[in-house]
């Protein structure tokens, strides 16, 4: 019987030792990781059996371009053999605040009695775009009294990241009564703008004139164009609209009023498709027969033309806005 008894144990013992062992995963890290947004997230789990290494399949992925809450779920199977399925939560989270700062060209000196923007200034955020980052103004500025005021700006992201808090002067100054109308028209509306008038190959009726400046919009500079036009040919005026052509969608239309001579309006750099975009002008019934409609290209001979940061290099006069 003793005998018998150690035959059936020597043979599990020995089929016990020829039984394969099955793959093994290993997460190489936590259950729950937490991932900053907009960075990479690197996969750490794997598998191996007897000593071999072996493919981890994974079900679920991790968008790190968006914050939220991910699964994942790792499986391994190896000659017919199949490993505990493990699970892993990432947590993909927004903790950087927005930088903000004053703009680089700015004086901040502004004339007495013109409006200004208190929001000019820059900000970014790795995750939120511009206008869901709300910006928190603390100090007044009276545009009509000659001083200096202190303003302080921080700027602050939907997850409630704030910034750091940036403090400038603003300086109220006597108004410069030696600008011609244009240049009037710039500073007043504009951050920054060329005192140089814009000359190109569609600008050549003496009574057009532009000029160019940069504005800040949602924290980013912008390029703006205006066209000063003279609608008077002759004693008569000649035209009664402008019409920009967008490829995209609505045209942007211009009409001139009778009672008015001079106009100025913006130029739609945003319909502009490989630096130029498409004018038509329009005379008034009674000169059609005198004056032809006409279309023509107006050119921004290079994309440095729409470049805010070429422009501002080349040189500016602070403006009001």
């Amino acid at each position: 019987m003793k005998k018998f008894l150690f035959i059936v144990l020597s043979l599990f013992l020995l089929s016990s030792c020829g039984k394969q062992a099955g793959p093994v995963i290993d997460l190489n890290g936590e259950e729950a990781v937490t991932v900053e947004v907009n960075t990479e997230y690197i996969e750490t789990a794997s598998a191996e059996q007897d000593g071999i290494n072996l493919e981890v399949m994974v079900s679920g992925n991790v968008d790190t371009s968006k914050i939220g809450t991910y699964t994942l779920v790792y499986s391994c199977e190896s000659n017919g053999l199949s490993a505990e399925t493990l699970t892993r939560t990432v947590n993909v989270v927004d903790t950087t605040a927005p930088a903000i700062a004053f703009p680089e060209y700015d004086t901040f000196e502004h004339e007495i009695g013109q409006e200004i923007n208190m929001y000019n200034v820059l900000y970014s955020d790795n995750y939120d775009v511009n206008v869901d980052i709300q910006i928190v103004v603390a100090g007044d500025v009276d545009v009509n009294t000659l001083g200096d005021y202190e303003v302080s700006y921080y700027a602050v992201d939907t997850s409630g990241n704030q910034s750091e808090t940036i403090t400038k002067t603003v300086h109220i100054v006597e108004k410069d009564l030696t600008l011609s109308e244009h240049h009037r028209f710039m500073k007043d509306n504009t951050a920054f703008y060329d005192p140089v008038k814009f000359d190109n190959s569609y600008i050549y009726d003496p009574t057009e004139t532009v000029y160019r400046g940069v504005i800040i919009e949602n924290g980013e500079y912008k390029v703006v164009y205006y066209m000063f036009f003279h609608n008077l040919l002759d004693g008569a005026k000649v035209l009664n609209k402008f019409e920009w052509h967008n490829p995209d969608g609505e045209n942007f239309i211009f009409n001139f009023s009778d009672d008015e001579t001079d106009f100025v309006f913006p130029i739609p750099v945003e319909f502009a498709a490989g630096n130029s975009l498409q004018v038509t002008t329009y005379a008034h019934d009674e000169f059609v027969s005198q004056v032809r409609r006409w279309t023509a290209k107006f050119s921004f001979l290079s994309a440095a033309n729409l470049d805010p940061y070429q422009f501002l290099e080349e040189g500016s006069e602070q403006g009001n806005r």
